[in-house]
């Protein structure tokens, strides 16, 4: 994978400015530049990205019902121990 230079597009840009008789010329080899962006990491990684969003997702859920768990666990314990004062009580 060939990866943009982004100092020829600069100098394309610049060409293409000083001299607007070369434009089409200029526009091919400032389309090849950006074509070539999608081998960039950053950019071509929006299937990563998303499948760590999944990842991230599932690992929020999953705490979020491991914490669920916890606390129904401690209602049930505060509930046994409220129940039992209460019938030594009575």
């Amino acid at each position: 994978m060939e990866l943009p230079d982004f100092n020829t597009m600069a100098a394309s840009h610049t060409t293409m400015a000083a001299h607007l008789d070369n434009i089409s010329h200029e526009h091919a080899s400032m389309a090849a530049q950006l074509g070539r962006m999608a081998n960039i990491p950053a950019f071509d990684a929006g299937e990563q990205i998303l499948d760590a969003i999944a990842r991230l997702s599932r690992r929020i859920d999953e705490r979020f019902d491991e914490n669920t768990r916890r606390l129904e666990s401690m209602y049930r314990n505060i509930l046994f121990v409220l129940t039992l004062h209460l019938t030594l009580i009575v």
